[in-house]
């Protein structure tokens, strides 16, 4: 009479230890899938429109497409209000720069972005010398353009405790110039993406 407990215990353990062993799933086999005939002469399938671009999207050279974004305009802002700036520094040393050394003064950092020396006077160095960045501009001049690079005129600064203060007021006007200049370009752009996405699905997007 006393087995019987004992008995029913031993079962329940072994069902409980049943249910914590991984069981093995049972997989079902997919029916393999039924190809149709499809005559070939009927097989081509529409292809989809392809972007057309107007001469003027069209980039001949790198240049070309600096001078897409950095324009004539907006390279002779840099240079006047760099100038005044650093008469406002010190009326005894202007800068006295021009759009051409604006020009190669941001085609050397994007040179010297690409090339990746972990400092900027190793481009003038003898040993680490790049001719396409020192033959272009001396090492002084590059610094002092650096220091008096400017986008806006600090006079119109709006003072630091006004709410209403543009906090993006040393960059405000080149980026109006930049978005003003460059919307068809970003229009092109958009344009490819989607283009992209038709030829190539996918979750990512292009940037």
């Amino acid at each position: 009479m006393q087995r019987a407990p004992v008995m029913s215990q031993m079962k329940t353990k072994r069902t409980s230890l049943q249910r914590l062993q991984p069981q093995k799933r049972r997989f079902q086999k997919k029916p393999a899938p039924a190809w149709n005939e499809v005559n070939p002469d009927n097989s081509e399938k529409p292809s989809p429109p392809m972007l057309e671009l107007s001469n003027e999207h069209v980039l001949q050279s790198p240049v070309d497409y600096f001078k897409d974004f950095f324009d004539n305009d907006l390279l002779t802002l840099i240079a006047t209000q760099s100038n005044l700036y650093s008469v406002q520094k010190n009326p005894n040393k202007p800068l006295n720069t021009s759009e051409k050394e604006v020009e190669q003064f941001i085609g050397i950092c994007i040179y010297m972005s690409i090339y990746g020396l972990p400092r900027s006077r190793m481009y003038w160095n003898g040993n680490t010398r790049v001719e396409k960045v020192a033959h272009v501009m001396s090492r002084n001049r590059w610094e002092e353009l650096k220091a008096n690079l400017h986008f806006n005129n600090n006079d119109h600064m709006p003072l630091q405790n006004d709410p209403n203060k543009d906090r993006r007021f040393k960059i405000r006007p080149t980026s109006l110039m930049l978005f003003k200049t460059n919307s068809k370009t970003f229009l092109l752009r958009n344009k490819c993406s989607v283009l992209m996405n038709r030829l190539c699905p996918s979750k990512a997007h292009l940037y």
